[in-house]
Order: C-alpha cells, then structure tokens, then sequence
C-alpha cells in the first residue's frame, strides 16, 4: 500500500485515524484517572506529549496525574513545558483549560484530589458485603459514582463465581459510552481480559 501514501484521499484518512488513536488514548487516560490510577497513565502520556505536543488536552491528562502522585512541581513543569511549546510552535498562548488547572495546581484546590467515594453492596449469592472504592470522579463521570462502584464490584465478583451480567440502558447522550469505557479500564488495569463487540438488529 505504500505506492498510495502520498495520495489526497489516504492522507485525509491517515489524518482521520490519528485524531480518533489521540482520542481514544485521552478517553483511556482519563478513565483511569478517574478510577483512581494516576500511575498507569504518566509514561503513555509522556510519550503521547512528544508525539502530539501542540495537543493541550495531553499535557491537562499529564499534569493532573503527575499532580495525584504527589508530584506538584513536576505538574507545574508540564504546564509550563505545554505553554512554552505552544507560544513557540504557534505563537499563542496555552487555552483556558491549561491556564486553570495550573491555578489549580498552584493552589492546590481541593477538586483535583476529591474523596473516593465508597458503595457497600450486598452479595445476590451471598450474604456478606462487598465494600467498592472507586476512583475520584471528574465532571465526565460524577453523578455516577454508584452505577460505577456496582459494576467494578459485579467485576470483581466474576473472578470468584466466574459468571456476571449487567445491562447498561438510558437515552443517548446520558454518558453510557464513558461509564462502560471507565469499567473497561479498571478490568484490564486489573489484568482481565475486555472484549469488545456489537450486536446487529434482528431483520
């Protein structure tokens, strides 16, 4: 295929395929940040701030992560690394959502490390209680901690019995997709297997 790299058409493509590879890393990163696993996502972003470095939501992903391992300064350094490259790259300054988590940062609000919240949910099986820490949510994901903690609990479940089903169901646009994408990273963060499929509708 390579005598058609240099073609209009599989340039635009190529182009298509690396905008939705950055957004799926962003979705993944933020997933698990969201799952409370800061840890897991550094080194990949890094990587991807290299890669990309004109792309401000990577370096946003990398310093609050830097930040929830404890590393203020290095979070500061980001911010200031992404705002320095887009003024010498671009010519502008870094956007509004850099310029304020490094306030953030800088002030160390307490939003960018909320409490994780907790879900006791009681066993269909069995009659004792498994206590669910999910990871501190963002704004994609809050409201929804509870319907997060009973699947990541209905995950854990499945390791012991083997067997678990749930079903996902609302109105477009509720965040399913996001809340199933969270699930996903906290099980193959935790070293399960995902499989990922779609269902066509009976003619």
């Amino acid at each position: 295929m390579g005598e058609f790299c240099d073609e209009p058409w599989a340039l635009t493509e190529v182009s298509r395929l690396r905008e939705l590879r950055l957004v799926a890393v962003e979705r993944r990163a933020q997933a698990l940040l969201d799952l409370g696993r800061p840890q897991a996502v550094i080194a990949d972003l890094e990587a991807e701030t290299v890669a990309s470095p004109l792309r401000e939501r990577l370096w946003c992903l990398l310093a609050l992560a830097l930040y929830r391992t404890g590393r203020q300064a290095d979070a500061l350094a980001v911010v200031r690394n992404a705002g320095d490259t887009l003024t010498k790259e671009l010519g502008v300054p870094c956007g509004p959502e850099l310029r304020a988590l490094e306030d953030d940062i800088l002030r160390q609000v307490e939003s960018l490390t909320p409490a994780p919240p907790s879900v006791v949910l009681e066993s269909v099986e069995e009659s004792s209680q498994v206590l669910v820490t999910p990871a501190p949510a963002q704004p994609a994901v809050r409201g929804r901690e509870g319907v997060l903690g009973e699947l990541v609990a209905l995950a854990g479940s499945v390791a012991r019995r083997g067997v678990g089903f749930a079903a996902v169901s609302g109105e477009p646009g509720i965040g399913k997709t996001f809340l199933l994408e969270a699930l996903a990273a906290w099980c193959v963060d935790a070293g399960h297997v995902v499989g990922v499929g779609a269902l066509s509708r009976p003619r």
